[in-house]
């Protein structure tokens, strides 16, 4: 009987029954979004840096259009409009470059600061750096003390905001995105030194799955000084002539001109390298 009487119910209030599930559905979203942007914070104005940043400068800004999950299951995306904007302050810190920093500002108000920091600025990219349609975000500081500690993070975009998926700050640090294997996805070659009269060692990362995080992210690929070329080198179609060389193999190239040994040369170049390009294979010519 009971069951009859709960079935009479909802048939006679079904109206009032709907719009009540209707408000606590409205409710359910906002709260789920809200949630979702809880590191974000609602305090500024159009044209304006948040009243927390009065003091810095704008060194470079670029408006970009990033999607939003709303929900963790089932997601829902919001396209908002955010400028990503770094941003310097000379005022509250010694240093004669400040310190400068990444916030992004949405449409709708609300901002947030990326992890990282670092003295002045060098450079900065922002697109799809890795072929694998999420918009990323690279950024080299400058000087952090006297020994050129210069902090280099690249981000990428999560669907709620930038993660940080490598981030290095070594003795004379150095970065490049250089497409090492052409195959349009940009590697990143890393030059520092152990110490200040070290020879430069360099490392190069490609974008790949992670086994011990369990997710996408750059993983070291190889070091090229003064560990072996090899690993790096092998099966790698290195000077266009539609084959693959295999180091440390002699090979010829289109012109017949003859190579060297190539993981010796190269590592003689590497030593010569204390600029950080990365070294040319098509330059290890027999008496070269």
């Amino acid at each position: 009987m009971d069951y009859f009487y709960f079935m009479e119910f909802i048939f006679r209030h079904k109206k009032k029954l709907l719009i009540i599930a209707g408000f606590l559905a409205v409710i359910f979203i906002c709260f789920t979004f809200s949630n979702k942007n809880k590191d974000y914070i609602q305090n500024f104005s159009n044209n304006k840096l948040p009243t927390q940043y009065t003091n810095y400068n704008i060194l470079a800004k670029q408006a970009v259009e990033l999607k939003y999950d709303i929900f963790l299951e089932n997601p829902i995306e919001k396209e908002l409009t955010t400028d990503i904007v770094l941003i310097n302050n000379t005022k509250d810190y010694p240093s004669h470059m400040g310190i400068s920093k990444i916030i992004l500002l949405r449409e709708d108000g609300y901002f947030l600061e990326l992890p990282g920091y670092g003295e002045g600025f060098e450079w900065w990219q922002v697109g799809d750096l890795n072929g694998n349609e999420d918009l990323d975000v690279a950024v080299m500081y400058q000087n952090m003390g006297s020994g050129s500690f210069k902090p280099f993070y690249f981000y990428e975009w999560n669907g709620e905001n930038f993660e940080v998926k490598l981030h290095n700050s070594n003795l004379f640090n150095r970065v490049e995105l250089i497409d090492v294997d052409d195959d349009g996805m940009s590697e990143i070659a890393h030059t520092f030194r152990l110490f200040q009269f070290a020879w430069p060692w360099k490392e190069i990362y490609e974008w790949q799955y992670d086994k011990m995080r369990g997710t996408y992210g750059y993983v070291k690929a190889s070091n090229l000084f003064p560990a072996s070329y090899e690993e790096w080198l092998k099966d790698k179609e290195l000077n266009s002539n539609g084959s693959f060389e295999t180091a440390p193999e002699f090979w010829e190239t289109q012109d017949g001109k003859i190579v060297l040994d190539i993981n010796k040369c190269l590592k003689q170049k590497a030593i010569l390298n204390s600029q950080g390009i990365f070294a040319d294979v098509d330059n290890c010519y027999l008496g070269y």
